[in-house]
């Protein structure tokens, strides 16, 4: 499902990129080097991984409809929660980048960010003043 596509220019990512203290020039490396090495495989289905064990690197898992032992299912990794796996507590969360105003903000009369408000809402008509 997307939730939104957004057009931008070379010049307003490299000022996007900036503000919060990346290097554009390094991040369009990083991705160059990663559809270079992507564009030489065959055909097929792929999953990139990136963790912190992999460091500049990253996995690379193809699918396939064999199974065996060395083989992941990654349908039922996934799908399956078994109470061990839970930190009891703890809940890591992105927070909300307020500065972002999406299409839906815009269809809702909506500020990024903000709670729906008590009550019934009220219509505005387009309009004259």
């Amino acid at each position: 499902m997307v939730c939104m596509v957004e057009q931008k220019t070379l010049q307003q990512l490299t000022q996007e990129s900036r503000m919060v203290g990346s290097d554009p020039g390094k991040q369009l490396v990083n991705l160059y080097n990663v559809f270079t090495e992507v564009a030489t495989l065959p055909p097929g289905q792929y999953l990139l991984q990136h963790t912190a064990k992999t460091g500049a690197f990253c996995n690379v898992f193809e699918a396939t409809s064999k199974s065996g032992p060395s083989l992941l299912d990654l349908h039922t990794l996934y799908t399956t929660l078994q109470p061990s796996n839970t930190v009891p507590g703890v809940v890591q969360y992105q927070p909300v980048d307020t500065s972002i105003l999406t299409p839906w903000h815009l269809a809702n009369c909506r500020v990024p960010g903000t709670f729906e408000p008590p009550g019934t809402r009220k219509q505005f008509t387009v309009g004259r003043g």
